[in-house]
């Protein structure tokens, strides 16, 4: 069964050093933590001293399926696809699966997060957050 209040680091994403999260590979760009809750995750990062920042920033997506698991997992990895390349986390929010002519139907939200080193929000170029989005 997916994990519903999931979190998902972009592939290359920079963290803490000693963090040591129980990955897996979920599609070409990302990756589930297996082994942290969000807020656990939060609490990690910033006792390593780095930031966890929770971005007003959200991503919904659909996807359909034989089962919910199926769909779920559509929806999230559209929805992922759909996340702006600023930003190197995303939480899952709201899951909601129906049926339809017997398939599972899923919509799936994900909030943008971002974990970094430093307090100001922008990229390690030092561009502006306006412009990464």
């Amino acid at each position: 069964m997916l994990n519903t209040r999931a979190i998902y680091l972009r592939a290359g994403c920079l963290l803490p050093a000693g963090l040591g999260l129980r990955q897996a590979p979920f599609g070409k760009s990302w990756t589930t933590v297996e082994d942290a809750a969000p807020i656990e995750l939060a609490r990690a990062v910033c006792d390593a001293g780095w930031h966890f920042l929770w971005i007003d920033s959200d991503c919904s997506r659909t996807g359909w399926g034989l089962n919910d698991e199926a769909a779920v997992t559509r929806a999230i990895a559209r929805a992922l696809r759909g996340t702006r390349k600023g930003f190197n986390v995303a939480e899952v929010g709201v899951i909601q699966v129906s049926r339809r002519l017997g398939l599972r139907i899923a919509k799936v939200t994900v909030h943008c997060r971002h974990i970094q080193q430093n307090a100001m929000l922008g990229s390690p170029d030092g561009l502006p957050i306006r412009q990464l989005l």
